[in-house]
């Protein structure tokens, strides 16, 4: 038994010694990092690069002093490389915000004077903001891959609302590829840390309507209902004038509602969004979207010619006033592609079809 206290007071001894250098060391590349960074920055100032100078000018200066000249620290090289690279891939600079990224996981994965303790959430920030670019680039399979590593990151960090925000990523990604059972999966699963973590109730809402999103996606209509009736109340709660949010919440609810064959319903919900949208006008989306919902709903009570001539009135003057279909008259275009079938008006539809 005193042998046995002994051998484990050593351990702790040295484990305490261990834990003071390790802080000790943390110390020194904080005031490392802090010194270099004021170094950088002031070199790259942009009145110091004529008058002409941009913001992305002065970006791409830090980065290349640091990149020609880095810190001995592997560390500080670490930490220095994750925090321009945002910056960088913020103004554009995809060249060189991908060359700092791939030094910082380089870095963080490879070198062990780099790790510490917030080495998995750093790893985290990196494979996010990587995954961003080869999304921006095309990529779409890297750039999947990469948020894998990065929830992966995220959950040796420990669950938390970094671990969340991982993976709304990589649920957006299999979302997008098509996988909407491994999309709906992450997504339950953010609403469990939203709702263990999040103080602010707008994030447990927010994780919410991402899953009540996806479920219409997949045809889900009776979830997405169950899921957005809730979510209404919640918002409603919150009391903001002109709330686009929840007029969005409203009008994908009734669209749930409209597929099930709850016609009162959907006309009552789709409704209640317009009056909450205010002054948006048919040009913000949402309120465009509803607005041709309800022209579905008075088709499937019977009225499909009304329906079909009303939702082209709508349409006509936004794409004369656009010079040609926006975006959200573009959504909308289905609708009433569907509505001109239904009330016999095949070479009507054609055209449309035609003019997209």
């Amino acid at each position: 038994s005193l042998l046995g206290g002994l051998a484990f007071a050593l351990v702790g001894w040295r484990e305490a010694r261990g834990s003071e250098r390790m802080a000790k060391e943390a110390q020194a590349d904080s005031e490392k990092f802090a010194s270099y960074m004021r170094e950088v920055l002031w070199t790259s100032d942009p009145m110091c690069l004529g008058p002409s100078a941009t913001m992305r000018d002065s970006m791409a200066r830090s980065f290349d002093r640091f990149w020609n000249h880095p810190p001995e620290s592997a560390a500080v090289r670490a930490r220095v490389a994750l925090v321009v690279a945002r910056p960088l891939a913020m103004a554009g600079d995809q060249e060189r915000a991908e060359k700092a990224l791939l030094l910082a996981i380089q870095e963080y994965t490879t070198h062990p004077a780099a790790r510490g303790v917030n080495t998995f959430e750093s790893l985290r920030m990196a494979y996010t903001a990587l995954g961003l670019l080869r999304e921006e680039q095309g990529r779409l399979r890297e750039a999947m891959d990469l948020r894998v590593k990065a929830v992966d990151a995220a959950r040796k960090a420990g669950p938390n609302l970094n671990l969340g925000s991982a993976l709304v990523y990589l649920a957006l990604s299999l979302k997008d590829s098509g996988d909407m059972d491994g999309a709906v999966r992450l997504q339950q699963e953010i609403i469990q840390i939203a709702d263990q973590s999040a103080k602010d109730g707008r994030v447990k809402t927010e994780a919410k309507l991402q899953l009540r999103w996806t479920y219409t996606a997949c045809g889900r209509w009776q979830e997405a209902l169950e899921l957005g009736t809730p979510l209404i109340e919640q918002r409603r709660a919150l009391n903001i004038a002109n709330d686009t949010f929840l007029m969005n919440i409203m009008t994908e609810t009734g669209r749930a509602a409209l597929e099930l064959g709850k016609l009162d319903l959907a006309e009552s919900l789709l409704r209640g969004g317009l009056e909450v949208a205010g002054g948006a006008g048919h040009q913000e989306y949402g309120a465009l979207e509803a607005s041709a919902l309800l022209c579905k709903v008075k088709s499937r009570r019977g009225e499909t010619a009304a329906a079909a001539d009303e939702l082209e009135s709508l349409l006509a003057p936004l794409e004369e006033a656009a010079e040609g279909p926006s975006e959200a008259v573009i959504t909308c275009l289905p609708v009433l592609v569907e509505l001109q079938v239904a009330a016999g008006r095949l070479e009507s539809a054609r055209k449309m079809c035609d003019s997209v």
